[in-house]
């Protein structure tokens, strides 16, 4: 009885939406579908974030249904959600391949990986520079950051001197005027 009451409500809290977009394969070639992708069953344009992981399933213009994992596609994008466009792309980490959203593009590219824990979405933050994929999160971020921002002494200056200018909860400020300044 426990397991079909379980069974209701899990099912009542998991939605699926189609959205529009497209798919850019490891060969470059670009498909424009529709994705499958879990919503909040109170907010249709709400995605679940935390359930795009390592592959997505999208109705192609033929009308077929295909899933792709990451290692399948370079990247892919859902238009219309609730926070705008969203851009993922397929990246290496730790020996697995994972979809990671891209949230700033620059010389500095900064990403979120959503992990679902606790009942919570949580987006863990990463950055890529020169090929080099680093973690943004933990008690050392300061350092991992900085090292990536060193290129920009002002502001890694700032970033590495305590809590004074800049905080851990102000990393997409600092990669965003990071960027900035090299577009310059």
């Amino acid at each position: 009885m426990r397991l079909l009451l379980f069974a209701l409500l899990f099912s009542s809290f998991l939605h699926s939406q189609k959205f529009d977009g497209y798919v850019v394969t490891n060969a470059n070639d670009t498909i424009n579908c529709k994705y499958f992708v879990p919503t909040n069953p109170f907010d249709k344009k709400l995605l679940s974030l935390a359930r795009i992981d390592d592959k997505i399933e999208i109705l192609s213009d033929k009308g077929e249904k295909i899933e792709y994992t990451t290692k399948e596609i370079k990247s892919f994008l859902i238009k219309g959600t609730k926070f705008g466009d969203l851009k993922f792309v397929s990246l290496k980490y730790d020996d697995f391949y994972r979809f990671y959203h891209e949230v700033q593009v620059g010389r500095l590219i900064f990403y979120r990986y959503y992990m679902e824990g606790s009942g919570m979405v949580v987006g863990i933050g990463f950055g890529l520079k020169d090929e080099k994929f680093v973690e943004l999160q933990g008690p050392d971020i300061k350092q991992r950051l900085g090292e990536l921002i060193i290129d920009y002494p002002e502001l890694y200056a700032k970033w590495t001197d305590g809590n004074k200018y800049y905080k851990p909860k102000h990393l997409e400020e600092v990669i965003k005027l990071y960027n900035e300044h090299f577009k310059k």
